[in-house]
C-alpha cells in the first residue's frame, strides 16, 4: 500500500507545483524512509 503512495503523489505535484507539494512532500519523504 505504501508504494501505491508513492507513484500517486509524483503526477500529484507535477500537476499542480502550488500547494500538492507540501502535502505530498511530507508524504514523499515517509515512502522514501519507508522504502
Amino acid at each position: 500500500m505504501r508504494r501505491s503512495v508513492g507513484p500517486v503523489p509524483m503526477p500529484v505535484v507535477q500537476g499542480s507545483p502550488a500547494a500538492p507539494p507540501v502535502a505530498v512532500h511530507p508524504v514523499a519523504q515517509r515512502a522514501m524512509k519507508a522504502g
